[in-house]
């Protein structure tokens, strides 16, 4: 299916779709409508994939003082989009220990 004289097709698909159920159709309305008549056309279509986009989420890194509270853990999202309205809650494992290191005799 191509030009001819100015018939340029319109590529669609419906908006909202995403990732689960790609690969979606890709259809083709042809104008102006008063001189489809003169052929004799056929409707072909395409796929239109969407893929998984890129993203992260990583922890900032904290300290504390041995028997103070933990502070606040904070993080950075990247590549989430806005409208997703992606959230991070970050915490720890309880009971985490510093190394030790034991020094004696036996």
């Amino acid at each position: 299916m191509g030009r001819d004289h100015g018939d340029e097709p319109e590529a669609r698909r419906a908006a909202g779709e995403t990732v689960a159920g790609s690969p979606y159709a890709i259809s083709a309305v042809l104008s102006p409508e008063g001189v489809l008549a003169n052929y004799n056309i056929t409707y072909n279509t395409a796929e239109f994939t969407i893929t998984k986009k890129e993203a992260s989420v990583t922890p900032n890194d904290a300290t504390k003082v041995y028997g103070e509270a933990d502070p606040t853990f904070t993080g950075v999202l990247t590549g989430f989009l806005v409208a997703d309205g992606v959230t991070a809650v970050y915490s720890r494992e309880a009971g985490g220990r510093l190394p030790m290191l034991v020094c004696g005799r036996a």
